[in-house]
C-alpha cells in the first residue's frame, strides 16, 4: 500500500528554526522588562507598582510555560523533517 506524503521538511525546519528565535526573543524582552521593573521599584513603589508586578509575574509564568511547552517540540520537529526526508529519498 502507498501513502502520500504532503509535508514539506524544509517548511518544517523554518517553522521549527523560527520557533527557537520567537522563543530566544521572548526570554530576552522578559528578562530585560523584569530588570526595568525592578530598577524603576527604587522611585516608583505604590500599589500600582505592586500591581503592575504581579501581573508581570503572572506573565513570566505563562511565558515559561510556553517557551518550555515549545522547545519540547522543536527536536520533535527536526526528528520529523528528517523521516520526512528520508522517505522522500527512498
Amino acid at each position: 500500500m502507498s501513502m502520500n506524503v504532503a509535508a514539506n521538511p524544509d517548511e518544517i525546519i523554518r517553522f521549527a528554526n523560527q520557533l527557537q528565535n520567537y522563543i530566544d526573543h521572548l526570554q530576552e524582552e522578559t528578562a530585560s522588562i523584569s530588570s526595568a521593573y525592578n530598577q524603576v521599584g527604587n522611585e516608583w513603589s505604590d500599589g500600582k507598582y505592586a500591581e503592575l508586578g504581579e501581573a508581570l509575574n503572572a506573565m513570566r509564568s505563562q511565558m515559561q510555560a510556553f517557551c518550555e511547552k515549545a522547545q519540547e517540540q522543536i527536536p520533535h520537529l527536526h526528528n520529523m523533517a528528517e523521516r520526512l526526508y528520508e522517505y522522500q529519498h527512498s
